[in-house]
């Protein structure tokens, strides 16, 4: 499937949830998430017995078997890193269906947790992350996505792109003649922060 031929989000949505969960012609409740700085889109799906899903709408198809998402998430949870399941995927339509853990945010949490909770959860992220640099290190396989993937000039350079295309272009409205000096000093960056030592 080509990129020009990919259908529109909407219409990959509906099939996905129509094969699914069957829902009756035309009834669907689904509801688009805010707040990710990707190309991903997310959708909450809810069934008529109140169940609810995540969907995350991805801007291509992709290969299920060298899908990073896929091999991230099988990695954290064999390192027992608690993460939303996936529950069903569809490379050809680009779509992921999640569990759905609520709308509540770490961050709003924190704001409204008692200092001893704040405190146990700030000593388990600071243990996952100890265990996904130690343990995740060690099994991140060399056939991975992940594995292949460094912070050099080529990635650098993509995401400050992506900035510039994204927020900078389609968000504010500027012309991209506006921003080329600053795309010239993002090459710059991108070449210093490359030439440091990886760790």
């Amino acid at each position: 499937m080509t990129e020009e031929k990919f259908p529109p989000i909407q219409q990959r949505l509906m099939e996905f949830i129509r094969r699914e969960f069957h829902p009756g012609f035309n009834h669907y409740n689904v509801s688009k998430l805010i707040g990710d700085a990707s190309s991903r889109q997310y959708f909450r799906y809810v069934t008529d017995s109140r169940k609810s899903f995540i969907l995350a709408a991805y801007p291509e198809a992709f290969d299920p078997e060298r899908f990073s998402y896929r091999q991230i998430y099988s990695l954290l949870r064999e390192i027992g890193i608690p993460v939303p399941r996936i529950l069903n995927l569809d490379g050809a339509l680009g779509i992921v269906l999640q569990e759905d853990l609520g709308n509540d945010t770490l961050q709003r949490h924190f704001l409204e947790a008692d200092e001893l909770e704040r405190k146990r959860r700030l000593r388990d992220s600071i243990d996952y992350i100890g265990r996904i640099q130690a343990e995740g290190s060690r099994r991140l396989q060399p056939g991975y996505e992940a594995a292949k993937l460094a912070f050099d000039e080529e990635k650098l350079n993509w995401e400050f792109s992506f900035f510039a295309r994204q927020y900078l272009h389609n968000y504010r409205g500027f012309e991209d003649s506006a921003y080329a000096p600053l795309l010239e000093e993002f090459d710059r960056i991108a070449a210093e922060l490359a030439s440091a030592p990886r760790v």
